[in-house]
């Protein structure tokens, strides 16, 4: 089975936390984004995620938060790329190497294995007499991979707050966040892409 997580977007707080909904103790992954590349303005950000959590007891079993020293404070790029192919004569590419992922999707780890398991049997293949794996390793990964970027595009946009965004931009982001909520189909499809598109054979 799965482990249970949940995320929690606190608009108050400008920030987005995952974290394992069954763990005893609760790890706070604190993501947020600024126009000010300085570590120093996120010193208040966990406590003030955990302020508005207060707002979700139902989905927040916790009654006893205490809070322990930072064991670290960097600045997360929230940015896109792929390399396209995937391979370069007998060089593969996987993982980071071939493409990168704004965290908030949370597709970085699972695209990597994904790329791995369909190198790996393509090689398999390859060395039992046929090629047919490796001529189209890069096609099959990328077909994957260009719907990973979409949703974690897109995912991104919504829960992130952006300086050049405007006040249109804002509305925008509260609109959907809205039509998530309220609609199935939308939800749905968001349950989809997050939990993680099924492996084509």
């Amino acid at each position: 089975a799965c482990p249970k997580l949940k995320t929690i977007h606190d608009d108050s707080a400008g920030a987005i936390a995952v974290f394992p909904g069954l763990a005893l103790t609760l790890r706070f992954d604190v993501r947020r984004c600024s126009g000010e590349n300085r570590c120093a303005k996120l010193g208040g950000s966990s406590r003030l995620l955990v302020a508005g959590l207060f707002r979700f007891e139902s989905m927040v079993p916790f009654t006893d938060i205490r809070f322990s020293s930072r064991a670290e404070k960097s600045i997360a790029p929230l940015r896109s790329f792929v390399a396209e192919p995937m391979r370069f004569g007998r060089l593969f590419l996987a993982g980071d190497a071939a493409h990168i992922v704004p965290p908030t999707g949370a597709k970085g780890l699972n695209l990597a294995a994904t790329d791995v398991r369909t190198l790996a049997h393509a090689l398999v293949d390859f060395y039992a007499g046929s090629s047919l794996g490796i001529d189209h390793y890069s096609a099959r990964c990328l077909s994957r991979i260009w719907r990973a970027e979409r949703f974690s595009w897109w995912f991104t946009s919504i829960t992130h707050r952006f300086p050049d965004s405007g006040e249109f931009g804002r509305k925008m982001q509260e609109s959907e966040l809205d039509y998530l909520v309220h609609s199935p189909a939308a939800s749905t499809v968001l349950a989809e892409n997050y939990v993680g598109l099924p492996l084509d054979e």
